[in-house]
């Protein structure tokens, strides 16, 4: 279990760089209205400034059309080269696209490039399944997509990770937690590298339900997003303490 900064607010990214288990931080367009910034630049210098070069930072991209997407990946990755020498040299971005066509033609084509893509806004344990076996996608071919190899399905490109939004499915009545512990469990029984990050936990006793609930149900491909208020007592609480000695 990795745990993340969910936040968009230069001083919390500086006080979570010097705490040795966080991983990096998470972004999402209400995270930055809500640090009242209206890019993820500020969250990109940040980030950077940090030196926590095993970090993470992870930007949200609309899912309008593929070329848009590839060209906000360019912008992102030359302003992080700009300000730490190099795509090596500082925190690595991870790139959260929504399950739509153009953005999952364009999660194909970066991760094809090596880069770090997580799908975002799932639901359910099938949605988890079906995007983590992308055939790869060369290019817009004559009124279609042209992939390699006969058949595609020989060569899936996988995300690096999925995003479950734990609270919002919650809201809608359903068992949000279990649901990432299933999910946890079909990719550990089927040996998909994908990583599952549960956001959207939005009190210590929801964190405490989901770590007792993964204890040897996939626990290992699950990780956490959580806000600095939570995120700051973590070795302070025994039951998460105990969840990041065993999976961390």
């Amino acid at each position: 279990m990795r745990f993340y900064l969910d936040s968009a607010k230069a001083d919390e990214i500086a006080a979570a760089a010097r705490l040795p288990w966080v991983a990096g931080v998470t972004t999402n367009p209400e995270i930055l209205r809500q640090a009242g910034v209206d890019d993820f630049l500020p969250v990109l210098e940040a980030g950077a400034a940090t030196g926590r070069r095993d970090w993470k930072l992870w930007v949200q991209l609309a899912g309008d059309s593929f070329q848009t997407i590839i060209d906000r990946v360019t912008e992102f990755e030359q302003q992080l080269s700009a300000r730490t020498g190099g795509l090596l040299a500082g925190p690595t971005l991870v790139f959260k696209l929504p399950p739509t066509p153009e953005a999952l033609l364009a999660a194909s084509t970066l991760i094809r490039q090596g880069k770090e893509v997580c799908i975002t806004g799932i639901a359910n344990a099938v949605q988890a399944l079906g995007v983590c076996a992308l055939p790869t996608v060369v290019e817009y071919g004559d009124g279609g997509l042209e992939t390699e190899g006969p058949p595609a399905s020989r060569n899936p490109g996988s995300p690096g990770f999925i995003a479950f939004y734990v609270g919002r499915v919650s809201d809608t009545g359903r068992d949000g937690e279990g649901e990432v512990v299933k999910i946890g469990k079909l990719f550990s029984a089927y040996d998909i590298r994908t990583r599952v990050l549960a956001a959207s936990i939005r009190s210590p006793e929801v964190l405490h339900d989901l770590v007792g609930r993964m204890a040897g149900k996939g626990a290992g491909v699950v990780d956490v997003t959580l806000p600095m208020e939570f995120l700051a007592g973590v070795l302070d609480d025994p039951v998460t303490a105990d969840a990041l000695a065993r999976f961390v």
